[in-house]
């Protein structure tokens, strides 16, 4: 166990894993522009080019295709309590910052007065627990998608992830690796003919409790939290774990520049069918992304960025800040509003990462 956890602490320095993720934040961003703009992807740079999935859905397919990989190294280098400590203490401080931040953003650019109610913070607290956006009421009046937030659905999406993470281990089944490849290819067969309807975020099933009793307007929260798209569950958990696989069975691909060009020739192939698209992602673009992520030289960029993650931030903050621009700058395009964006993110990203971030993964020491 001690070689493997040197192991990890090695690989988690020497990879470019950092830049991919700040790409995979750059694409939502660019993405999401031109969706906040014209109301749909009518203008999506990447589903202009193969009419089926924009580079939102590219970015976030990426994201839990990294993630799977990455955590899973996480679960073998540390006990069962320091992984679920790190996990929480990954996410849901960062989280909670940003909805604080997201409520008063949009109290600030509202046309009207918003007034919160002893209910509406209620609301909002369980919100943070169960990792679903904030709620406001309208505060981005006359604009597509109002919502605070339409990137953070994919937040719980992660953290359920996790705790699958934790099932997998508490059952023994890491140790049946070839039973895991064979339940990912079986999900993504059933994927292939039931592909998640692409759409520029995730609409919120149940971010209002209603006037029902707390008890069962608590009980029917997380029964939506658990089941809110049968096809978004489907792809994400398939995207997951082929993250995993691709961990699980890292000694046995043989990765190279020709075997990377290959898949790449084969992913272009895959994203011009919609039933292909995704499949194709999580299995050539998952080539590609670790090919590069630990079999080519780490970038320069990438020993500053391995150690200081803006990735989570951007995320998260992007969406608010790109709604802001559209609203306070008439007639702003796409590109600007992604530049912008990205730059102000960036800012953001980096104090949290300094003040919130960083300061509460230390705290996994505790434990």
């Amino acid at each position: 166990m001690e070689s493997t956890r040197n192991e990890s602490v090695n690989i988690s320095r020497n990879n470019n894993f950092s830049i991919i993720r700040l790409v995979f934040s750059a694409l939502v961003i660019l993405s999401h522009s031109s969706e906040l703009i014209y109301g749909d992807a009518s203008h999506e740079l990447l589903t202009l080019i193969f009419g089926t999935i924009s580079f939102g859905t590219l970015a976030v397919d990426g994201f839990f295709l990294v993630s799977g990989y990455l955590i899973t190294q996480s679960y073998f280098s540390s006990s069962t309590k320091n992984y679920t400590a790190k996990r929480i203490l990954r996410i849901y401080p960062g989280f909670l910052c940003a909805s604080i931040f997201l409520i008063c953003l949009g109290k600030y650019v509202s046309n009207h007065n918003i007034s919160f109610t002893p209910k509406a913070i209620f609301d909002n607290i369980v919100n943070v627990v169960f990792l679903m956006p904030p709620i406001m009421n309208n505060p981005y009046p006359g604009y597509p998608f109002p919502d605070l937030n339409g990137s953070m659905w994919t937040i719980a999406y992660e953290f359920r992830c996790y705790l699958i993470i934790l099932l997998l281990g508490v059952c023994g089944l890491f140790l049946r690796k070839n039973f895991l490849l064979g339940l990912t290819v079986m999900l993504g067969i059933i994927f292939m003919f039931h592909p998640d309807l692409p759409k520029p975020y995730h609409p919120a099933i149940s971010t209002n409790l209603g006037t029902q009793g707390i008890v069962n307007n608590i009980f029917n929260f997380i029964r939506n939290f658990f089941i809110e798209s049968r096809e978004t569950d489907l792809r994400l958990t398939f995207i997951f774990l082929t993250g995993i696989c691709f961990y699980l069975f890292q000694n046995k691909i043989k990765y190279s520049h020709r075997g990377a060009f290959v898949a790449a020739f084969l992913l272009v192939l895959c994203l011009k069918n919609f039933n292909f698209a995704e499949p194709g992602l999580a299995l050539f673009g998952g080539y590609i992304i670790f090919w590069f992520a630990c079999h080519v030289r780490p970038l320069a960029i990438s020993q500053f960025f391995n150690t200081t993650d803006l990735s989570y931030g951007i995320y998260l903050y992007a969406w608010p800040i790109q709604k802001t621009l559209i609203a306070a700058i008439v007639g702003v395009s796409f590109l600007q509003v992604a530049g912008l964006t990205l730059l102000l993110c960036g800012v953001i990203a980096f104090f949290s990462w300094i003040l919130v971030e960083k300061p509460c993964l230390r705290l996994k020491t505790v434990f």
